[in-house]
């Protein structure tokens, strides 16, 4: 008993991936795509605020509190209570 090649016109029959193997690989990349856009426009919009800063009015962040008041990053050079400011840092 030899093994020998089939002939050239014939066809071998092979398994290729079945169709939960390919949804599942289409799916992993699909979530992996939108981690990366996530992940870049969690990065991005930092950088994108310091090129765009110098061209606004207000380029500090201003929050508004529940009462409506305006807290921003003005207030952060105010002394604590109850330490007195020299006249020279007026």
């Amino acid at each position: 008993m030899s093994i020998t090649a089939p002939p050239a016109d014939v066809a071998i029959p092979v398994a290729g991936p079945s169709s939960a193997m390919v949804a599942r690989s289409f799916l992993g990349r699909v979530l992996f795509y939108v981690l990366m856009a996530v992940v870049t426009v969690f990065f991005a919009l930092p950088m994108l605020w310091l090129v765009l800063a110098p061209f606004d009015a207000t380029p500090f962040p201003v929050f508004a509190g529940a009462d409506g008041s305006r807290l921003d990053l003005d207030d952060s050079t105010a002394a604590p209570s109850g330490i007195r400011r020299s006249p020279a840092c007026r």
